[in-house]
């Protein structure tokens, strides 16, 4: 078991020390943007952008987009409050409107990235393991905060 700590710790001192040597190089050396480089980086090329008014059957289908907000931010706050009621805790402001906002947020931004990928299975691949993590580390930063 010692030794499994070691190796994970050796690792994890690997990985941490190169952005280290990355910052330590000097100015001078790296590479500066010209003008010319500015102006193709950030060439205009005149284009129209086609802006139009949506039309009232857009304005029909994104009505009550703000629904997965809300049910986000209530499954957020219902996790919160019965897990604080199971385990004893106290329910504080600080933390029902942080578990209130985490939930609004990744309830409401992960459907739109679901949707915005196209939906179905693939959508679901491509998000919802990320929104699961997302959740999870701001649940960790409660945990941290005492909230």
């Amino acid at each position: 078991m010692k030794f499994n700590q070691i190796i994970v710790l050796c690792v994890l001192t690997v990985s941490m020390a190169q952005p280290v040597y990355a910052n330590e190089v000097a100015s001078e050396t790296l590479p500066q943007f010209t003008t010319k480089d500015t102006e193709i980086l950030f060439d205009n090329d005149t284009k129209s952008m086609q802006l139009a008014a949506l039309s009232p059957q857009e304005m029909k289908e994104t009505e009550g987009a703000f629904v997965n907000f809300a049910l986000g931010g209530a499954a957020g706050f219902g996790v919160y409050a019965v897990s604080n009621l199971l385990t004893h805790q106290p329910i504080t402001w600080q933390g029902s409107l942080y578990s209130f906002g985490t939930g609004a947020l990744t309830g409401g931004m992960g459907g739109a990235l679901i949707r915005a990928s196209g939906g179905g299975l693939a959508g679901q691949i491509a998000w919802r393991p990320n929104i699961h993590a997302a959740n999870f580390g701001f649940s960790q930063y409660s945990r941290y905060r005492g909230w």
